[in-house]
């Protein structure tokens, strides 16, 4: 188990699943045998159509391929949560991320209520997602050496003139065999091109398994994925840092 923090600097968090095959049973509507489970945690429900055109151009001839159909929105009581649904995924999205308990229950049940609903139903790609906007108060917008890993932090030492950075925004992908992370970090400054006035770090973990997949092995993936994005986390954090965001106790987090 790692830490829980009471005031995380958590923006996002979402869970994904993508179908290999399309999931013709919420073409139409929702089953009541999904509804009822989803709408236990997600009880606010807010369908929506959606229209899309797609351009297939060969040498022989231009054709306009059109598609609609319905999103099927959930929200939370707050709407600080929210669950989407279609015949070709399903993922959740926190606002306001209470634990990681919380998810787990959540993608779960609707992930379940859905193998029930098409026992053929297979998974191509599963994906696990945690967004940091580290924000501060204070002027020093490039120095971060109390509160993160300094190897974090090499960027900003390239330029002789270190104030005239405007972006500092790095990839970085790592393949552990049975997941892919593609972590995304730095200064990403939403004035761009405009100098850097606000003190905010971004660490964006972000990963993925592509591949068939039933429901015992994405509950497999859930818990393992949570456990590595939690430990480069807690590796790319300082102490000072884990002060900041209220640090509670050993659980999950």
């Amino acid at each position: 188990m790692g830490n829980k923090y009471e005031n995380p600097f958590l923006k996002e968090v979402i869970a994904r699943l993508d179908f290999a095959t399309p999931l013709a049973e919420v073409k139409e509507h929702v089953p009541q045998s999904i509804a009822k489970r989803v709408l236990s945690s997600f009880p606010i429900s807010e369908p929506k159509q959606y229209f899309a055109r797609e351009l297939q151009i060969s040498p022989a001839e231009t054709k306009e391929k059109k598609t609609e159909g319905t999103h099927w929105f959930f929200h939370g009581r707050e709407k600080d949560k929210t669950l989407c649904l279609s015949t070709d995924f399903l993922w959740i999205n926190y606002k306001k991320y209470q634990n990681f308990e919380v998810l787990h229950n959540d993608f779960l049940t609707a992930a379940a209520s859905l193998f029930e609903a098409d026992s053929d139903l297979q998974v191509s790609r599963f994906g696990l997602r945690y967004i940091n906007d580290i924000q501060l108060p204070g002027n020093d917008v490039f120095v971060w050496n109390e509160y993160l890993a300094d190897s974090l932090l090499a960027s900003f030492d390239i330029p002789d003139e270190k104030e005239k950075i405007c972006r500092a925004f790095n990839n970085l992908t790592l393949n552990f065999g049975d997941m892919i992370i593609a972590f995304h970090y730095g200064v990403f400054n939403p004035d761009f091109p405009a100098l850097v006035r606000k003190k905010a770090f971004i660490l964006d973990y972000d990963g993925y398994y592509q591949g068939l997949m039933g429901l015992d092995e994405i509950k497999l993936k859930l818990g393992g994925f949570h456990e590595k994005i939690e430990h480069l986390f807690e590796g790319h954090v300082k102490d000072s840092l884990r002060q900041k965001m209220g640090l509670l106790a050993d659980a999950a987090r």
